[in-house]
């Protein structure tokens, strides 16, 4: 028997580092929603993405090419931590599988149902940040679901990404001047293009698209946490008012609002309020 196709499922997308884990983290508090962290169904730019690694067995019309799809997710090869967690029972989500529809969509909600259900959770949901892209493909595919997109001070953004602990498949291994020039010139590209797809969405997805602010979420958290519930259809909870702080690069008396601005450089504090201006009081 299929599964409901249109299950509803909350999309926490935004520019990286913008604290997309936030508000992962304050939906996980709620007694009904789990958001998992960045299952990487689609590619990206250094990795082919669960969906690109499975290409080959596409359409997945036979049983056979089912099992060898879960083999290739059960052996480790994925990128992301999510299909290496033994909370997320693939045997049941390859058996759901095989009774849907059997399309790239159909894999995300089960996926992402099966792994709520551990956490005795009816809504589910993903935090990956560069989903913001794909809203237009993933609103058709979920109709009833909800997207909230974050966006902070690029110039936090900076400081974060300038202090990041490097991983494997970071692109720049090292801060240096030479790196920080191109961080600088790829945040102020993509935080621009964060704002751009916001005008973009904001009426285009009227009803399934919330635009929020970190400086507001993180001043005024129970105000912005209601909002966000009754955008989503559940009631507020007062737990989601103690989120664990999670993913910082810095000590735990660092500022998450304002801590950049003793980190910061100046030439690239200048260079930010040069080129967005009163961008910054509006958006940031």
């Amino acid at each position: 028997m299929l599964e409901e196709v249109n299950s509803p499922i909350i999309f926490i997308v935004g520019r990286p580092r913008s604290g997309t884990n936030f508000v992962r983290s304050i939906l996980n508090l709620h007694s009904d929603v789990w958001i998992s962290a960045e299952p990487d169904f689609f590619k990206t730019r250094r990795h082919k993405g669960v969906f690109g690694t499975i290409s080959p067995f596409y359409p997945f019309d036979t049983d056979a090419k089912i099992d060898d799809l879960f083999t290739v997710l059960g052996s480790g090869e994925m990128l992301s931590k999510f299909w290496k967690n033994p909370k997320l029972d693939l045997g049941r989500v390859k058996e759901a599988f095989k009774n849907s529809a059997r399309e790239y969509r159909d894999l995300i909600r089960i996926t992402l149902k099966e792994r709520a259900r551990y956490e005795g959770k009816s809504i589910p949901g993903e935090k990956t940040p560069f989903n913001l892209n794909r809203l237009p493909l993933l609103s058709e595919w979920f109709p009833d679901s909800k997207f909230v997109h974050i966006v902070r001070d690029p110039r936090a953004i900076f400081v974060s990404e300038i202090n990041r602990v490097p991983y494997r498949h970071y692109l720049f291994k090292k801060s240096n001047p030479i790196s920080r020039l191109f961080i600088f010139i790829y945040i102020c590209f993509d935080w621009q293009r964060n704002i751009h797809l916001h005008h973009k969405y904001q009426s285009a997805y009227r009803g399934i698209y919330l635009f929020i602010r970190f400086s507001q979420l993180y001043t005024q958290l129970e105000r912005e946490v209601t909002k966000i519930c009754d955008f989503i259809g559940i009631d507020f909870e007062k737990a989601m008012l103690d989120p664990p702080r999670r993913g910082s690069n810095f000590s735990d008396d660092y500022d998450p609002l304002y801590g950049w601005r003793h980190k910061i450089p100046r030439l690239y504090d200048f260079l930010f309020r040069l080129l967005f201006g009163r961008k910054l009081k509006r958006y940031a």
